[in-house]
């Protein structure tokens, strides 16, 4: 097994105690976790995910202090920070593991579908900057054609944009080009994330 399957599996693990709330006892505070970490971190998988504060990795996938290398920005959008971010978990931590988070009723996706739809208001100023980065991963999915089930069509387009995501992130960088990475969608009601394989 691989370091990355290793991780993989590490991270399905963390998220089934989650969802079975049988999450481990963790003494992330004791001075002993903190000097160790300190000394050398060693994350198991950098996970970019959404700033959304129903979704923090650390406990979705019921992992400790150190154990993950997480990048968190509305949307998971990618530029330049979070690009560079994620080459400095592979480049210096040698991150074996690369996760795109994305979840259910995502607030970027959702305002960015309902723009291309003509719905919804115009974003505050800074906010358009982020939908600008979301806008080109969900466009195909909008252009299919409006759906009775606007819930579907936004998690079809979350998906979309994860994958997307994650060919930016290949495209864009050497480091990450050759970094396994996976897909993952977090379901908000029963805190279940559904993975893809990773590539």
């Amino acid at each position: 097994m691989t370091r990355a399957e290793e991780s993989f599996e590490l991270l399905r693990e963390g998220n089934l105690r989650f969802v079975r709330e049988r999450t481990r006892a963790r003494d992330d505070g004791s001075a002993l976790r903190r000097v160790a970490t300190a000394v050398a971190p060693h994350p198991i998988a950098a996970v970019l995910g959404c700033a959304d504060s129903r979704v923090p990795p650390e406990r979705v996938f019921d992992q400790g202090l150190g154990d993950l290398f997480v990048v968190r920005v509305a949307g998971q959008v990618v530029d330049d920070a979070v690009m560079g971010s994620l080459e400095f978990a592979v480049d210096v931590f040698d991150v074996p593991l690369v996760v795109v988070l994305g979840h259910e009723n995502c607030g970027a996706v959702t305002a960015t579908v309902d723009g291309l739809l003509g719905e919804g208001t115009p974003p505050a100023s800074h906010v358009g900057s982020v939908l600008d980065l979301v806008r080109p991963s969900v466009a195909q999915v909008v252009a299919e054609g409006p759906t009775a089930d606007h819930a579907a069509l936004i998690d079809r387009a979350t998906q979309a944009h994860v994958a997307a995501t994650i060919a930016t992130l290949r495209e864009g960088s050497p480091f990450l080009a050759r970094t396994p990475m996976v897909a993952a969608y977090y379901h908000l009601h029963d805190g279940r994330v559904a993975f893809g394989e990773p590539e």
